[in-house]
């Protein structure tokens, strides 16, 4: 719905967003600065820096979300938004020979302001627009980790890339790809690892790059995306289970990590 870029001007963004035009120009003004940030811990035993929103500026962020970036056209390669999960976007990658999963580099940090612009103009913005949207979900020139605006976004920048490879990737009998926000999932023959350095390629063009710890799965072995097992559909894996198990003998069924988890399990069965 490229229409709603198309028609919008400083008045009508006003209106969705429900301030006044004034108001509108004076939370861009001071938007990169009504950020707090926070640390949150990674397996690895590093560290993930959050910028946070404030309030006000998150409740805007929110309404940008609902009213303009829900409404806008997507690859149906692209998951992580609304009518989308890690169980569709994994379910395609199932009794396929080999499996690949990688996920961009510093993902949020790596798209900056002038790929947020480009991205507007290219969903038909005006140029006022363009960088008026940019500014109230950008900061420090890159786009948050911790804003409620920031993975639409990321997957809306991805759109160029998912496109491209789409086409390339036609080419190849079963072969498949999806993205969930910065996860990469590559399946299909023998013959796709070729495309790893493709998608190196493209992405470079984007400033974007490929992290190293990307992993090789073939059918001989457990399949892992998106903690999803995909050898013969849509499983819990192996070490999921094997928790559950554990977990089964030190807690009652009742327990709310118990049914938190057999609830899960239950959902991957289901053929919805």
């Amino acid at each position: 719905m490229r229409k709603i870029l198309e028609d919008l001007d400083l008045s009508s963004l006003s209106q969705i967003l429900g301030i006044s035009l004034q108001e509108l120009q004076d939370i861009s003004e001071i938007a990169p600065k009504l950020y707090s940030f926070s640390q949150i811990p990674k397996k690895n035993g590093k560290s993930r820096k959050l910028e946070i929103p404030h309030q006000n500026l998150k409740k805007t962020q929110k309404i940008i979300l609902q009213k303009i970036l829900n409404q806008m056209e997507l690859h149906p390669k692209l998951y992580g938004g609304p009518g989308t999960s890690t169980k569709k976007a994994a379910y395609i990658h199932t009794k396929k020979h080999l499996l690949i999963t990688s996920d961009i580099k510093d993902f949020f940090p790596s798209v900056k302001a002038h790929h947020i612009r480009k991205m507007f103009l290219r969903y038909g913005a005006s140029r006022e627009i363009s960088n008026m949207l940019t500014r109230l979900v950008t900061h420090s020139n890159h786009l948050p980790q911790g804003s409620p605006t920031s993975p639409a976004i990321g997957r809306f920048v991805l759109q160029p890339f998912a496109e491209e490879f789409e086409n390339i990737l036609s080419k190849i009998p079963r072969a498949a790809f999806s993205v969930y926000v910065d996860d990469i999932i590559l399946s299909g023959p023998e013959t796709i690892k070729g495309f790893l350095s493709t998608i190196r390629k493209i992405l470079f063009r984007y400033g974007l790059e490929i992290n190293d710890k990307t992993k090789l799965m073939y059918r001989h072995e457990e399949q892992i995306c998106l903690n999803i097992r995909v050898n013969n559909g849509i499983a819990p894996p192996t070490s999921y289970i094997n928790e559950l198990r554990e977990l089964s003998k030190i807690f009652p069924l009742s327990h709310p990590k118990l049914k938190g988890k057999y609830s899960y399990v239950a959902y991957l069965k289901r053929s919805d």
